[in-house]
């Protein structure tokens, strides 16, 4: 009798063991996937809102072979579609943590100005939300900051 009970406490001990095993190999692979690249590449639409307006956003992005830079095009339109400051080349970064910084450059329209945007990309969404400031770079526009989201388009 106590040989069989052995077994028991054997089987019990194997099965806890597997279960532990399963439960850390699944948490590694969902860690691993909560922290792998993104690849940004592809067309992303979206909206910005400040005290001087709301607005549609349009942007193209190509990822570097890292994924972790980018570089791309900017669209910033005003409420009823029409271009407010040109297109703008953007130059960003996109980090493990999913934080996502661009800095734009204007240079249509007779303007120089500047903006950065940066936010958190929900990695199952693809959708990045946050803050933006800009900076006129001479053309009349002036300062300017509020929020933005962005989704990226199905392909």
């Amino acid at each position: 009798m106590m040989h069989t009970a052995f077994r028991i406490s054997r089987g019990v001990l194997v099965a806890m063991t597997l279960a532990a095993l399963a439960a850390v190999g699944s948490g590694r692979s969902a860690a691993a996937a909560k922290t792998a690249p993104v690849d940004v590449t592809g067309h992303w639409t979206g909206t910005y809102h400040s005290a001087k307006g709301s607005g549609q956003l349009s942007a193209d992005f190509t990822a570097a072979a890292d994924l972790q830079t980018f570089t791309g095009t900017f669209t910033v339109l005003d409420a009823t579609g029409q271009q407010v400051k040109g297109t703008f080349t953007v130059q960003g970064t996109l980090a493990r943590n999913s934080k996502l910084t661009a800095q734009l450059t204007s240079t249509d329209l007779g303007d120089t100005g500047t903006a950065v945007v940066s936010g958190i990309l929900n990695r199952r969404t693809l959708t990045v939300k946050g803050p933006y400031h800009s900076q006129d770079g001479g053309g009349g526009h002036g300062k300017d900051h509020g929020t933005f989201v962005l989704t990226k388009q199905a392909q």
